[in-house]
Formats: C-alpha cells, sequence, structure tokens
C-alpha cells in the first residue's frame, strides 16, 4: 500500500528475485590489503548461473549476464517487478521485521520512539476498533466540504494543511534554487488520482482498462461516504477535470528544466498577477505569512490551471476533494475502506492487487509514521563500521578518478575545468547513516485511534515544515552553518533501497539498506563491488554534471559555471548519446524518450566509465598490476546483474511515458558500446551487434 502522507502537505523534497551465489562471510583464502577484501576469484559475487552463456556478449549483453535468470523469474502478486531491486527490498522487508518483532518483545518507556510506534501497530492490528469507528473520525472533514459554496470556499479548503487534501496545485518546502540556502514554498502541479499524467491522455487499451478499473474503485469510495444518486455522472466528471488538468501540467521534459526554478514572487505579486484566484486565502489557509519567498513551477500553465478552475462547478470540486481526503486517510480508517485504498493503489499502478497480512501491513503503516525506532536498530544490526569504511575507501577512490577525468578532459578549456574541480570538491557523501533523526517529542500517539494518531503525526510534519519558512530577515543562522543545517533537515530512511543526489545541496545519500549484496558485499571480489556499488556512486556523481548538475554550482545554487563553449561541447555529447540511444524502444513500440532520459543517461556513463577508472586505482595501489581480463569482465557482469529486472507490461507502458531512466536492458545494452575497455574485455569486434566504431563512441571525461 502507497500511503499519502505527503502528497498535498509541505514536505522536504528529495530530488526510485534472484539467488545470488558465492556470497557470505567466509574469508578464508583472501589476501587483505587496506580494509576491501581481494578474493582470488574475481567472478565471487556474481550469480553465474543466473547467465546465459549461450549468448554471444558482443550481441546482447544484458541477456548475456541475465538471460537464464529472465527466463525463469517469475513477479508475485501484487509486485510490479521482480530483479535486484526488489530482491534487496524484500530482504530488507524481512530484516525490517525482524527489528519490528524484537520491538514488540521488550518493554519501552512511553515516551521512547518504540513505545509510540508499538502504540501505532497496535491501533493497525485492532480491527474492531478500526470498524467500531467506520468513517466517524473524517466526519467534520467531510461536513467541511460539502458547506462549501463557491470557488473562494474551494480554494480555502485546496490551500488547508489542516484539511490536508490539495488537489489544483502542491506546495513543497525546497532549498532556494538560486540561493542554495534556506527555503522557499514551491507551488508545483499536485499530485493526479492516477498519479501518473499519461494515463489521462493516452488512448491505449491498457490505460483505458486501468482508468476503468479506477473508476469502479472511486465510485465504490465515494458512495462509502453516503453519497448514493449519480455516482457515474460524479465520478466522470471528476476524471474529466484531471484530465484537463493533466493535460495542461508540464510534462515530463519540460519539468527537468532548471531555469522554471527562477520563478519566485511573494503573495502580494502572485495576487496582482492572477488576481483571478483566491491566493490570500489559499495560501493563509497553507500558513504561509507575508514576506515569504514562493517559487512557481508551472508558472508558463498558471492562467489555464487557474482557468478550468474558475470554469468547474463547485460540487465537482466537492466529489474531488473528498475523494482525495477517502484516498489520502481511507487506509487509516475501518478495514472496509482501507482495502479499498489498497486495491485503488493497485489498479492505478496496472498490478493484480494482493492480500497482505494485517501484521504485515500493521508494521509497515507504523513504519512510515515512525520510521527512526526501526531505522535506528537496522543500522545497529546490519550496519557495521567495517561496511562504512568500505564505501568510504570506495569513494574516495571514484572521486580521485573523476578529478583525473576531468583534469585530463581534452575538450575542457582551463576556466570549467577549475570550476568543474571545485564542484567536484565540494560533494558531500553520505554513507549508510542519516545525517540527523526526526523529533517526535510533540507526538504524543493515543491508544484506540488510529486515524487520529496519523492525522495528528502529519500534523506536527506541517509545523515543523511551516517554521522553516520564516522570511530571510528573520533567519539569523550563521550562513557557514547553513548547510549543515539543511542536511539535518533531510531525514532519509535508512531502510530505502536507492541511492539519490541532491543537487540542491551538491550531497549523495547511500542509505544503509543500499549496502547490501548484491549492491556491495564484502564477500565478493574488489571488481565485482566496483561494477555494482562503484558504478553506482559514479552516477550519482555524474549528476553532478549531468544536463541539469551542470547548472548548478559547488553550493547546488543556480550558476552557469561553464564558458559558452564548453557548454556547447557538453551538450553535443550529449546530443550524441542521445542519437544513439533514440535506436532503442523504452518498452515495445515505444521509442525511447532521450530528451527525458538525458540526465539519467549521462550519469549511467559516466557512472561506469569512472568506476572502472577507479577500480583500475585501487587494484594498482593493492598489487601493483593493473586488472586482470577476469577481472575486466567481473566488473561489466556486477554492472549488468545490477540492473537486471522483469517488469508487467504495464508497468513497462507507463514507465516510457513517464520515468527519466531508460529501461534497464538500455542501460546496459545501450551504454556499455561507448566503454573501450568492454570490447577488450569480451573480445567484441565490427562482427558483433554492439559494436561501435571508436570515433561513435561517446567519452564524457
Amino acid at each position: 500500500m502507497m500511503l499519502r502522507l505527503t502528497g498535498v502537505l509541505f514536505y522536504l523534497v528529495i530530488a526510485v528475485s534472484a539467488a545470488w551465489c558465492d556470497q557470505g562471510d567466509d574469508t578464508a583464502g583472501f589476501e587483505v590489503s587496506g580494509t576491501l577484501l581481494t578474493p582470488p576469484d574475481p567472478f565471487r559475487g556474481l550469480d553465474r548461473p543466473g547467465m546465459d552463456r549461450s549468448i554471444d556478449p558482443g550481441s546482447d549483453f544484458y541477456r548475456f549476464a541475465n538471460g537464464s535468470w529472465f527466463d525463469q523469474a517469475v513477479i508475485e502478486p501484487g509486485n510490479w517487478q521482480v530483479g535486484t531491486l526488489q530482491t534487496v527490498r524484500d530482504r530488507t522487508d524481512l530484516q525490517a521485521e525482524m527489528m519490528v518483532r524484537e520491538i514488540r518483545g521488550n518493554r519501552w518507556s512511553a515516551e521512547t520512539d518504540e513505545a509510540k510506534f508499538l502504540t501505532i501497530y497496535r491501533n493497525y492490528v485492532d480491527r474492531n476498533a478500526r470498524r467500531s469507528a467506520g468513517l466517524r473520525p473524517i466526519q467534520p472533514f467531510l461536513r467541511l466540504i460539502d458547506g462549501a459554496e463557491t470557488h473562494e470556499d474551494i480554494a480555502t479548503l485546496v490551500g488547508s494543511y489542516h484539511l490536508d487534501v490539495g488537489g489544483l496545485f502542491q506546495i513543497s518546502l525546497r532549498v532556494d534554487p538560486i540561493q542554495g540556502k534556506g527555503y522557499v514554498a514551491s507551488i508545483e502541479p499536485a499530485e493526479l488520482l492516477l498519479e501518473t499524467k499519461s494515463l489521462y491522455i493516452r488512448p491505449d487499451a491498457l490505460a483505458s482498462q486501468q482508468k476503468e478499473d479506477a473508476k469502479k474503485i472511486l465510485t465504490r469510495l465515494l458512495r462509502r461516504t453516503e453519497i448514493k444518486l449519480g455516482m457515474s455522472d460524479r465520478i466522470e466528471a471528476v476524471l474529466a477535470l484531471e484530465h484537463q488538468l493533466a493535460s495542461i501540467y508540464p510534462n515530463p521534459v519540460s519539468e527537468r528544466q532548471p531555469i522554471a526554478l527562477r520563478h519566485v514572487f511573494t503573495s502580494d505579486q502572485l495576487e496582482e498577477a492572477h488576481p483571478e484566484f483566491a491566493w490570500n486565502r489559499f495560501l493563509a489557509a497553507r500558513g504561509i505569512g507575508e514576506g515569504v519567498v514562493i517559487q512557481v513551477r508551472l508558472l508558463d500553465q498558471l492562467d489555464d490551471v487557474l482557468s478550468v478552475f474558475n470554469a468547474t462547478p463547485v460540487d465537482v470540486w466537492k466529489d474531488y476533494l473528498t475523494l482525495r481526503l477517502m484516498l489520502n486517510y481511507g487506509g487509516y480508517l475501518d478495514e472496509a475502506t482501507a482495502l479499498l485504498v489498497r486495491q485503488f493503489d493497485a489498479a492505478r499502478l496496472g498490478v493484480e492487487y494482493a492480500h497482505a497480512k494485517r501484521r504485515d501491513r500493521a508494521w509497515k503503516v507504523a513504519l512510515n509514521l515512525l520510521p527512526d525506532a526501526v531505522g535506528r536498530a537496522y543500522i545497529d544490526q546490519y550496519l557495521s563500521d567495517a561496511v562504512v569504511d568500505d564505501v568510504t575507501d570506495m569513494t574516495d577512490w571514484m572521486l580521485a578518478a573523476y578529478r583525473e577525468h576531468i583534469q585530463n578532459a581534452s575538450w575542457l578549456t582551463e576556466g570549467t575545468r577549475e570550476q568543474a574541480i571545485a564542484k567536484l570538491d565540494a560533494i558531500r557523501i553520505v554513507v549508510g547513516r542519516p545525517p540527523g533523526w526526526n523529533n517526535f517529542d510533540g507526538f504524543r500517539p493515543i491508544k484506540g485511534n488510529l486515524f487520529a494518531n496519523a492525522y495528528s503525526r502529519q500534523q506536527l510534519r506541517h509545523r515543523s515544515a511551516l517554521s522553516r519558512l520564516r522570511p530571510p530577515a528573520a533567519d539569523a543562522a550563521d550562513e557557514s552553518q547553513d548547510t549543515e543545517r539543511l542536511l539535518q533537515d533531510i531525514f532519509f530512511s535508512p531502510l530505502g533501497v536507492g541511492a539519490f543526489y541532491l543537487p540542491s545541496l551538491n550531497t549523495i545519500v547511500i542509505p544503509a539498506a543500499y549496502l547490501q549484496a548484491p549492491y556491495f558485499d564484502r564477500g565478493a571480489s574488489l571488481a565485482v563491488n566496483f561494477g555494482a556499488l562503484g558504478t553506482t556512486l559514479g552516477h550519482e556523481i555524474g549528476h553532478a554534471f549531468d544536463d541539469q548538475g551542470a547548472l548548478r554550482g559547488p553550493n547546488g545554487q543556480l550558476e552557469n559555471w561553464w564558458k559558452q563553449e564548453d557548454f556547447d561541447r557538453f551538450n553535443s555529447l550529449g546530443d550524441a548519446l542521445s542519437k544513439h540511444l533514440a535506436s532503442y524502444e523504452a518498452a515495445p513500440g515505444i521509442p525511447l524518450n532521450t530528451k527525458l532520459t538525458l540526465g539519467e543517461n549521462l550519469s549511467d556513463l559516466a557512472g561506469v566509465e569512472i568506476a572502472w577508472q577507479a577500480f583500475k586505482m585501487a587494484r594498482k595501489a593493492q598489487t601493483g598490476a593493473p586488472p586482470s581480463k577476469d577481472e575486466a569482465q567481473a566488473f561489466f557482469l556486477s554492472y549488468a546483474q545490477k540492473r537486471r529486472s522483469k517488469r508487467l507490461p504495464t508497468v513497462s507502458i507507463n514507465f516510457a511515458y513517464g520515468d527519466v531512466h531508460s529501461p534497464p536492458a538500455v542501460r546496459v545494452n545501450g551504454i556499455l558500446p561507448h566503454v573501450d575497455s568492454w570490447y577488450t574485455a569480451f573480445d567484441v569486434t565490427e562482427a558483433h551487434p554492439m559494436w561501435l566504431a571508436p570515433e561513435d563512441r561517446i567519452q564524457l571525461w
């Protein structure tokens, strides 16, 4: 179940099934050099049975590395994919469940996070109390919506963080993109009921079926609020409203343009520029006072959005807000309502709904509301200092390799080169542990009322976010401490399986749960670890220099630090990479949108290039010799197996229209032909389909 506790609120924005053989803690026969272990078998840590050796590596390297696994992989009901990512997520869930069992097995002081976690858990498990309450907890909100009479009333409800339903606009809390410090309120497109913009405007049968499935569930949800008349027409009107908004909201490509971040206003300026909307009521309901900087990320579409707002009858808005209320908080009501919300989540994703045990749902709900109790226990149990030291060593090698490549990039002029190195040196990499923990002192959950506790927790998040939106003149903090304070504010869960780059802070985060096999394994070879985690680190560092990162300075501020001739050369490299990848498909029959995936494609290529260089540097430091051919093969196989994934057709199509990442096979077969060492490792020649002539290979750095 995808719990909606961020959708319409202020929140800190951050910006994501195999038997892996030869793993374990047995280090017999290893040579110890530094902190990383170097086993004599360079392939140790790879899934060798999962390969398909009948495929020539120069014909389809993704299948060569993963073919046998792919043919046997089965997507379990309720999942949308199977592969490396899902394997590690499933394992992390099992690990987290063990932490929950330990928390349940102990006695805790009432003020501890663990005690609060258990209260939420028991709230959810208490089916009788939830059934008895029914929809009574949200009746005051339903009456509030029903009492709206004018568009000004609707604007107030959309803005109200107390009601917490949103729609039309979403306001997020973002690091100031111009200064790279402090916060601004950001007005952005609201999350659509079906989430994906393309689902509303695509004509294909799969999209139509998903909309029809979602419509049936929305009808049942609205009926639970005791609305009985004209159900079909009312749902159609709501979806027609969302169709209009989806058609207006920026497309995924335009949303990637950093220039849009420069549109900032005060509340008075917004009121003056767009008097057709009750901005004062909207912003006051959101808790935004005078003098706060407001960023408008959909400025070019604002007139059209407001036209739709004013042309849509109040009664349609009331049904729309009622449905958003049910979807936001239905998971914390009686089980019948919660089931509809879970079924809706599955329908809009295009997957078959799979029932989960109530206790499993309970601890995940509690984890969403109070992540720290389990997060701290997880770090204590599964993140060792040795792993952190090893990964820190890897990051040092990666940064050294990037520095070397930037220094040797023949296409850069000296001034731009100096600026690029300055940004590289300013990158901060957070390994394993969050830079800070949440403060739950103001949250005191009560027994027997799941909704009240979920609502109270979210209101605490609101108040915490609002406290950061003081006018700049009111912030007397020492600027030298500003970046550190921002990092402390940005909490990430140690249980997150993934890595991410924060462009506004020039910071990379690698959560603890990502630091396990096959992404990182102390029992694997150095080649395998650099092929997996090394390429991830290289990818995230690469985002500091992709088509968007290139427009930000060392502190994350919007700044063009390039000489124009260098920037033109950089863009030409991106164009050439896009031209090559344009021959691939995002899903069967759907060409890859290389404008959408450009940033990720650039980072993929840079990640492999630099990780290979870093591996060579680390290997030479250990042994005085370059990597062997076997080690080179292990490196590239590890990268390909890290990317393995099998997805449902519906999800692949949905991703084709909105995902900024290329499909996994493209991230392998479309990227490796640009890496010279891959050809040498697998004896790829002109006779192979994946061959690119040396002059056609893109080398970023």
